[in-house]
């Protein structure tokens, strides 16, 4: 990571996942940010529909993995997963978005979970006396 951006190695695609190709397409799309800092304009374009739908599942279930989603994995990007990846953006030092962006989904499909940076552990909810 350099200057607090990502900074992308080798890409690599999901295998035998409906995410492949989505995955595909975007790295024809954005080669300049495989070897480079992405522009913070990049990380606010939302993921065209049938490519968000392709994907959706998959970004959900790393967000679970990197400790930043908490609700149902259901192919959805609705208001918790918007909550969950500002959280995973606001962790990372990203602009804050809270849309699957391009860049976005390139940065969580091509890496294991244990290579990305984690959300900040959330403490349990007080129990009111």
């Amino acid at each position: 990571m350099a200057g607090g951006r990502p900074r992308w190695g080798e890409p690599r695609c999901p295998r035998g996942s409906a995410a492949a190709a989505a995955c595909a397409v975007a790295l024809a799309l954005v080669p300049a940010a495989l070897s480079a800092g992405v522009p913070d304009h990049w990380w606010s374009m939302p993921l065209p529909e049938p490519m968000l739908s392709a994907v959706a599942k998959d970004i959900q279930t790393q967000l679970v993995n990197l400790d930043c989603f908490v609700g149902r994995v259901d192919g959805v990007i609705g208001p918790d997963t918007a909550e969950a990846i500002r959280t995973w953006q606001r962790a990372n030092g990203l602009p804050v978005t809270g849309i699957v962006s391009e860049p976005l989904m390139v940065y969580l499909l091509t890496n294991k979970p244990w290579d990305l940076p984690r959300c900040p552990r959330r403490d349990a909810p007080q129990a009111s006396r």
